[in-house]
């Protein structure tokens, strides 16, 4: 499994460890239906990130033209669902809007966070020090 996959697969199992709780406040304190609005919001977050990894490994890795042109569709398409998957329940009137958004832009805040973190073990220094002459 390739490294961008196993950070996407670490960031989901955060990000359901951080969900569950975050669900469980929600649904104390607005109910039950924002609580699975806010879950779902989480889920569609979670898959659009990881799609991301899955497109980086079809893209940059060892690997013939065709799996590049498959690396691109799958990024360009998980614009199309992510508008999809927002837009669609938003619509229909099927979730509450504000916990789902929530949900949604909670997990870009907490993956990028984490992978401004990793990025930073990565290069194998501090994200914190500079290059102060």
């Amino acid at each position: 499994m390739s490294r961008p996959a196993k950070m996407a697969l670490g960031g989901a199992a955060v990000m359901a460890a951080l969900a569950l709780p975050g669900a469980a406040g929600v649904a104390y304190y607005l109910g039950s239906s924002e609580a699975w609005s806010f879950l779902y919001g989480v889920f569609v977050g979670v898959a659009m990130f990881s799609s991301i990894a899955f497109a980086v490994t079809m893209v940059f890795g060892p690997t013939t033209e065709a799996k590049r042109l498959v690396g691109a569709g799958i990024y360009a398409g998980r614009l199309v669902f992510a508008a999809a998957a927002v837009i669609v329940p938003i619509t229909l009137g099927l979730w509450p809007v504000v916990p789902m958004l929530c949900g949604f832009v909670g997990v870009y805040v907490v993956e990028n966070v984490a992978l401004l973190l990793a990025a930073a073990k990565f290069a194998g220094g501090s994200s914190m020090s500079g290059t102060e002459g």
